[in-house]
């Protein structure tokens, strides 16, 4: 069977909505605690006052000290002091506003929320004291990997590499392969400005692990590969970025990813678009074999009619005369 074949026999089924982070808020998908959510620019608010089309997700994953959370301030535009290493104690969130290959501001953007992924958050947070006379409230649980489906409605994962230790890289190879299909995945290499003698991790490294890596397809495509690879031009290649979060260099390239989630979620509304109006070829064709059996049925009302009426005259010819 076609790839084409697949597509058709599967927008008749009932389609779940685009998979978008489409879907929630940061706040509402956690498991226990939600994440702590960064403060909004007034620059990006008065984006999204002007409205969006789009709404995505984007994880920002990696062992400690690897440059995460500055990652997530390079983008959000926020100072870097990479001279003092503060900890995140759980899932940070940022939202930033996102203009396809870096147009313009247009309602055709995305609203874009990065997580800054912790796989063991700190201590919980202590409960809210009761009031006198009644027990405090239990501590809550803070969001970290183990109380949050991080890949949730997500688009796309970025994976942060330290170049100069060897197990931040081997982390992300151990957790690329649950990476769902359907998300992007970038890998950012970071300190890669470090003196060569100091390199634990090698760009061919890097670059073979992406080349075995699955690539990001969306869930039509995926359905008519049934469990195979998807066709050659029907998928997004898992990349990689030299970067350092010390200088920025890199960010900007980092930043041109988003346009492959951004491009996904246009894929993922067009193929919602096009289920659609596939369910409504149906509907017409459901339409036509109703009006179909209507119309045989009032023929063969005619044509009894037409014979009940040609037979009684057929009698009256007939009949003896009773003069």
């Amino acid at each position: 069977m076609s790839v084409l074949h697949k597509f058709k026999s599967i927008f008749k089924k009932d389609a779940q909505p685009p998979g978008s982070p489409h879907q929630g808020s940061a706040a509402s998908s956690s498991g226990g605690g939600g994440p702590h959510i960064w403060p909004m620019s007034d620059e990006t608010k008065a984006q999204l006052a002007r409205g969006v089309k789009y709404n995505l997700r984007i994880a920002i994953r990696g062992m400690r000290k690897v440059g995460k959370t500055s990652l997530m301030a390079r983008l959000t535009g926020r100072p870097v002091d990479v001279r003092k290493y503060t900890p995140t104690p759980e899932i940070a969130a940022a939202t930033i506003y996102f203009a396809a290959g870096g147009g313009a501001d247009s309602s055709e953007g995305a609203k874009i929320e990065l997580w800054d992924i912790v796989d063991e958050a700190a201590a919980p947070a202590q409960g809210t004291p009761g009031k006198k006379g009644s027990p405090a409230a239990p501590p809550v649980a803070a969001a970290d990997a183990s109380t949050v489906d991080v890949y949730r409605g997500c688009t796309a994962v970025i994976f942060v590499v330290d170049a100069t230790r060897r197990e931040t890289f081997d982390y992300v190879a151990r957790l690329l392969p649950d990476v769902p299909p359907t998300v992007a995945v970038l890998v950012a290499l970071n300190f890669s400005d470090c003196d060569e003698g100091a390199r634990a991790v090698a760009d061919r490294d890097v670059d073979e692990l992406c080349r075995s890596s699955r690539g990001a397809a969306t869930k039509l495509v995926l359905e008519a590969s049934r469990g195979q690879a998807p066709p050659e031009g029907f998928a997004a290649a898992a990349s990689w970025m030299p970067c350092s979060m010390a200088t920025g260099v890199g960010v900007d390239a980092v930043r041109a990813f988003f346009d492959i989630p951004f491009a996904l979620a246009q894929l993922d509304a067009l193929e919602g678009a096009m289920r659609g109006l596939y369910r409504g070829v149906d509907a017409v064709r459901a339409d036509m074999l109703q009006r179909r059996a209507e119309a045989r049925f009032a023929s063969r009302q005619a044509s009894s009619a037409v014979s009940a009426a040609s037979g009684s005259g057929s009698w009256t010819q007939g009949a003896p005369s009773t003069s």
